[in-house]
């Protein structure tokens, strides 16, 4: 899935979802970078390399409600590429994880030689106010 084609369906669902604004525009930042990562870091795509890789990314999400009502999105992002460990960001580039973590509740990336599959449970969100 191309970065462009993910963020724009999951702002729509969240739109849909009457996500607060602030927290979706962070979180729609975050699936941009994720799948960013998995395409660039996952299959060795980059965006400045002549001609087109081939990758699947899958993306994933869904809403959890909680006792008080309060929603959570737990996004999962999927490759079948090649793990590789984070490295020290450089001075203009390798800030994704930062990114990401910076909008998350909780994050996780597990990372196999089938691929690498991140994780990320935002912070909470209130129930839109017609909903009760």
């Amino acid at each position: 899935m191309a970065p462009s084609i993910a963020r724009d369906r999951f702002d729509r669902w969240l739109i849909a979802l009457r996500w607060p604004d602030a927290q979706r525009d962070d979180l729609v930042l975050a699936l941009s970078e994720a799948v960013s990562n998995s395409i660039e870091h996952g299959y060795g795509i980059r965006a400045d390399a002549p001609g087109l890789g081939v990758g699947e990314v899958a993306v994933t999400a869904h809403v959890l409600v909680e006792a008080d009502g309060l929603r959570r999105i737990v996004l999962v992002v999927r490759d079948s590429g090649v793990w590789r460990e984070p490295v020290v960001p450089a001075r203009f580039r390798g800030h994704g994880l930062s990114i990401i973590r910076a909008c998350a509740d909780r994050l996780s990336i597990d990372g196999t030689d089938d691929g690498t599959t991140l994780t990320l449970t935002t912070r909470t969100a209130p129930a839109p106010l017609d909903a009760a």
